[in-house]
């Protein structure tokens, strides 16, 4: 793969993770302070893009650790974001 492609996909991959653990974090965050929370339908699509950002602020913020349906959807978005995740790389690397 061409350096600077390399480059630019580890950028954006980043970047959207930091801001799937920002999301996910400033959540906890609204929840400790009753404030109006962000939807978990957010929370799970934030997850597609920024899995691994999503995974950070699952665990450190002890996030929605007790609700099993919220965790397995989240499972299942991690999986698919993995499938989607390695056939893009496929297509960048030829």
């Amino acid at each position: 793969m061409n350096p600077v492609v390399t480059q630019a996909v580890i950028c954006i991959a980043v970047i959207f993770n930091a801001a799937s653990f920002l999301a996910f974090w400033s959540d906890k965050s609204r929840s400790r302070k009753n404030r109006s929370r962000i939807p978990e339908a957010l929370l799970l699509r934030v997850t597609f893009i920024g899995p691994l950002g999503s995974l950070a602020g699952i665990w450190l913020g002890r996030h929605n650790s007790r609700k099993v349906p919220f965790q397995a959807r989240h499972t299942l978005i991690l999986v698919a974001s993995a499938v989607g995740h390695y056939y893009l790389l496929r297509l960048l690397t030829g």
